[in-house]
């Protein structure tokens, strides 16, 4: 029932206001696309690299004294 409503408030609003989108069927898309492409060989690649690069940053912050502002 609720969920009902919900879509039929969603259908209501976005053909009254174009510029307002249904964005939570998007979001669940690009999540879905996001991790498929964190699946492959290259992205995890680059998601590895810059790990370390993120742990080395965070190391040379605390031995500095951590992270001014």
């Amino acid at each position: 029932m609720v969920e009902q409503i919900y879509q039929v408030v969603c259908t209501i609003i976005t053909s009254k206001y174009k510029h307002i989108l249904n964005i939570r069927y998007i979001t669940h898309a690009i999540n879905l696309i996001s991790k498929d492409i964190c699946k492959t060989p290259f992205a995890n690649k680059i998601l590895r690299h810059c790990q370390i690069l993120k742990d080395i940053a965070n190391e040379k912050a605390v031995k500095g004294g951590g992270l001014k502002h």
